[in-house]
């Protein structure tokens, strides 16, 4: 089973000095087989990332640990 690191580019920070910065947010980690499993899982498990509208096809499943 592998893990996975899922994250999207949508979404900014404040700074404290008021200014927004575009960051990427990390929504969650993940074991799965690949990457397709892997956002699935993720939106399976966590409903909120569609309530609060984040763009579901642009959600990035990186893979932080695998096992052979």
């Amino acid at each position: 089973m592998n893990r996975y690191v899922c994250y999207t580019a949508e979404g900014y920070t404040v700074a404290p000095n008021g200014e927004d910065i575009d960051n990427c947010q990390i929504l969650g980690f993940v074991d799965a087989e690949d990457r397709h499993d892997a956002i699935e899982k993720l939106l399976k498990r966590n409903p909120w990332i569609e309530k609060y509208e984040f763009t579901t096809y642009d959600i990035v499943a990186a893979r932080i640990f695998y096992e052979d």
